[in-house]
């Protein structure tokens, strides 16, 4: 089953997002989500009314359907992309769940909608370009914000943990932990003394940070905004040691 998040699952969506991409000519960031749903026959309507963040429906016009993605206008350029791949993620999940082996009817909306989210973020943040510019960047979250920049910083950070390199993500808003996994551990520890110290340093600074000692290797960059304060964390650790 999908749900079981395999590395065989992880890459077999990968190549299904990718070949999706190739197909239309969109394989290469950034990723515009809008002229994406384009190729893929959908028209998208803004509604400043809507109550979803967006929706999909489908209008017939005589014999014929047209299938519609209502989005609610959205301040930041992230969420609307992110809106829209979600729509075309949901839509997608039907192929993709064939092209895996399962009958789609068992799959339940719960896990549905769970696959629609990880196809988004494979749109998005297409898996060959993302993991070349990861290693030619060297891990910079910023970097790979320009080079990816209908993604979110969230996206992108979770997105690096599909690499094979183990490591851990963490995302602090406001001071407290919102998000924190590995991709090589099932139980994440909590944050190590290496980790709070550096982490402190950005959110009272505003600053990028970086350190290394002890076996890990702490990145912290700090993305702060008028009224709130995000940190999002990558750590590299010997594993061994925790």
């Amino acid at each position: 089953m999908l749900r079981e998040f395999t590395p065989h699952a992880a890459q077999f969506l990968d190549e299904f997002c990718q070949q999706q991409l190739e197909t239309v000519g969109l394989a290469f960031p950034p990723v515009d989500t809008l002229q994406l749903a384009a190729l893929f026959k959908f028209e998208v309507v803004f509604d400043s009314a809507h109550p979803q963040r967006a929706s999909c429906v489908t209008l017939r016009h005589g014999a014929g359907k047209q299938p519609l993605i209502i989005v609610r206008p959205e301040e930041r350029t992230e969420r609307l992309h992110w809106a829209v791949a979600h729509e075309l993620g949901e839509f997608l999940a039907a192929e993709a769940i064939r092209t895996w082996g399962i009958p789609v009817e068992d799959v339940e909306p719960p896990h549905r909608e769970w696959l629609a989210n990880q196809l988004a973020r494979r749109l998005l943040v297409p898996h060959r370009p993302f993991f070349s510019e990861l290693r030619r960047l060297d891990g910079d979250l910023v970097a790979l914000k320009r080079r990816f920049s209908t993604a979110s910083y969230e996206v992108l950070a979770r997105r690096m943990l599909d690499n094979h390199d183990p490591l851990v993500v963490t995302i602090i808003d406001k001071g407290k932990i919102t998000f924190r996994k590995s991709n090589a551990l099932e139980r994440v520890p909590e944050l190590t003394e290496m980790e709070k110290c550096v982490w402190l340093i950005a959110h009272q600074s505003g600053l990028h940070q970086r350190k290394e000692g002890d076996g890990q290797e702490v990145r912290v960059w700090a993305i702060h905004e008028p009224a709130w304060k995000r940190e999002i964390i990558c750590t590299k650790t010997v594993w061994t040691d925790w």
